[in-house]
């Protein structure tokens, strides 16, 4: 049976970007075969990169045999903690909010890194503030902030990525029965972390300053299940796999010489700078996977089968009768 290893790469043909290349060999030598490979899926790829955002965790999902929506809080706080928690668990992320005319626009990612201790103090205030109406946020990664068993749990929440990049957080706020407890909460976040010391030391420091919370990714884990071996650094694909008995492992660990039966890859690189459409940005972090995919290819080439899902509606088959395609032309990158 020949082995197998399925990637998924959201971000990687983000549409409306004009035709480009690059020069690095690696990334010369992914075009290639993107380029020759079989095609299978939609006729017509996606033309909106959020589209291609929800069908990465639609397929995420299917990947660890998980119906739709699969809630992203429990998992990453598994992956992040280590705990597996039995009860409902909301990501509350620490973002960054701009007043543009008459709204509000979001920005979260590496622009934000916060240390450790800054997470700590300001998780600690933010706790402060809010015992008296039950709420009590945990960290265990800087960036990443969580509610176990929420209180007044009866809304709809909308995934950060939707807003994330400079978009209006009017449309997106909670809805639903409880959407006045969580407006009121957000409302007053904001007001608490902008004359925190922590924000006005990040300011003084030409950093970006977190002022506002988002909550998402509501809900209860689920038994995920899954027989391929799971190689990422992508909190949610991480939980998944925890959740299924798989011990995740970085890209990094991947030998070939070791794959007998199939392999899931998850590469996030490409997403932040695709959805704030940073186009130097991605560049550099595609030179940086396509290096990572190199060792792929070649031994898609000597005998495996590479499965390269871009979340577009399209998947892109590698293997080595594909190399005598000599018409095809390689797929252009921005």
């Amino acid at each position: 049976m020949t082995s197998s290893v399925e990637i998924l790469i959201p971000g990687l043909l983000p549409p409306e970007w004009r035709p480009g290349g690059l020069d690095e060999p690696s990334v010369k030598a992914l075009a290639r075969a993107l380029g020759k490979a079989s095609i299978t899926g939609a006729v017509a790829a996606s033309q909106n990169f959020r589209d291609q955002l929800r069908g990465f965790e639609s397929r995420l999902g299917q990947c660890f045999g998980l119906a739709e929506p699969c809630p992203a809080a429990p998992y990453c706080y598994l992956a992040d903690s280590g705990k597996r928690e039995g009860r409902p668990v909301m990501a509350v992320t620490p973002v960054h909010l701009r007043p543009e005319q008459d709204r509000l626009v979001l920005f979260e990612g590496e622009p934000l890194a916060l240390a450790e201790a800054e997470a700590a103090a300001l998780v600690g205030r933010v706790n402060d503030h809010f015992a008296d109406r039950g709420l009590k946020l945990v960290a265990p990664a800087p960036n990443r902030w969580y509610l176990i068993d929420p209180p007044h749990a009866a809304i709809t929440l909308t995934p950060l990525h939707e807003v994330n990049g400079g978009r209006n957080i009017n449309p997106a706020l909670p809805r639903g029965e409880d959407a006045r407890f969580w407006a009121a909460i957000l409302n007053e976040s904001q007001m608490l972390l902008h004359r925190d010391p922590i924000n006005q030391a990040r300011e003084a420091q030409g950093r970006w300053v977190i002022n506002g919370l988002w909550p998402d990714g509501l809900g209860v884990i689920q038994t995920a299940r899954t027989s391929a071996r799971v190689y990422s650094d992508h909190p949610l694909t991480r939980g998944l796999a925890l959740a299924a008995g798989i011990e995740p492992q970085s890209p990094t660990q991947w030998r070939c010489q070791e794959t007998a039966g199939d392999d899931l890859w998850v590469m996030d690189q490409l997403i932040e700078p695709a959805l704030v459409g940073d186009i130097e940005a991605w560049r550099g972090r595609l030179a940086q996977l396509a290096k990572r995919l190199a060792p792929l290819l070649r031994w898609a080439e000597t005998g495996g089968r590479l499965m390269i899902d871009p979340c577009n509606g399209q998947r892109f088959q590698y293997q080595r009768f594909c190399m005598l395609r000599f018409w095809r032309r390689p797929r252009l990158f921005p």
